[in-house]
């Protein structure tokens, strides 16, 4: 039967052959709740298409100073692990480089402009693999600056706040509410159980579920197929803190392997671009005595 699994200390002794990429997302986890960045600035856009997420058009004013002990720390974490790909990028990370174009591009979602920035003589999967971690402490820090802003349900199925794919479904408590969580900032929002989050058919000839034959399993997998998509769904009593999705959503690989394996992917198709803005963040200076 499948049990919770809540840290990254838990996923590690379950799986201890993928301890040197969990040491990586050990390290961006402990980012996801340090305070540091709180200190951002979440402009968001006034002209905001109200139907598109929070930080759809917004900018976002950051201390490169932060975002570059962030960055090292990641790619020095990889390199003690014996990341080939890690050592590839070193050189992208030295020196006193402006990290801002990297981090506006990440958080964009951009991968031919994160391609253009590792060139030929950096590994762009390791460049693109470091950012997508490090850009989960910025996303987590604007839900916590903005989660209220948002409506608590959506029809859509890309997170109302940062534009994100769901990690997984929940289905929670005796009143088996069904709440979707993002990957990336870990938002969770409510959603129709017969409903698509990628592609909206609420055709029920076109959605299945696809459940274990392990006894009193807590976990499902829904499927669409019309798009070919597919959502982990788990039945819990309360949800995951913020900080957890991210774990359970590795904890429960060998669920996206037999969806992979079936012939469903997911996400099938791109979430809105955000077109968020990065730039560093204004001094403050106190008024004369």
């Amino acid at each position: 039967m499948m049990t919770a699994c809540d840290s990254v200390d838990d996923l590690t002794q379950r799986h201890p052959e993928w301890a040197p990429w969990l040491a990586v997302v050990g390290l961006a986890v402990e980012e996801m709740e340090n305070a540091a960045w709180d200190r951002m600035r979440l402009l968001p856009s006034p002209a905001r298409d109200r139907t598109l997420p929070l930080l759809s058009r917004a900018v976002l004013e950051v201390d490169p100073g932060e975002v570059r002990r962030l960055l090292r720390g990641l790619d020095s974490r990889a390199r003690e692990q014996g990341s080939d790909g890690a050592a590839s990028i070193d050189g992208l990370l030295a020196g006193a480089f402006d990290p801002l174009p990297l981090l506006e591009a990440a958080l964009n979602r951009d991968r031919a402009r994160l391609e253009q920035f590792a060139g030929p003589v950096a590994d762009a999967d390791a460049l693109a693999a470091l950012l997508s971690l490090g850009v989960k402490p910025l996303f987590h820090a604007c839900r916590r600056r903005c989660g209220d802003e948002v409506a608590a349900s959506s029809l859509r199925g890309y997170c109302p706040i940062c534009a994100g794919w769901p990690a997984f479904a929940e289905v929670r408590g005796v009143e088996r509410t069904r709440h979707l969580r993002c990957g990336d900032c870990g938002h969770g929002w409510a959603a129709i159980a017969l409903k698509c989050p990628f592609c909206g058919t609420d055709d029920h000839d076109m959605l299945e579920s696809l459940v274990s034959d392990e006894r009193n399993s807590i976990a499902s997998i829904d499927v669409c197929n019309r798009c070919r998509g597919y959502v982990k769904v788990f039945t819990t009593l309360r949800g995951a803190s913020p900080a957890q999705v991210l774990v359970r959503a590795l904890a429960t690989s060998e669920l996206d392997i037999a969806a992979l394996h079936m012939g469903y992917r997911g996400p099938p198709c791109d979430s809105p671009s955000l077109e968020l803005e990065v730039a560093a963040i204004a001094s403050r200076r106190t008024a004369p005595a």
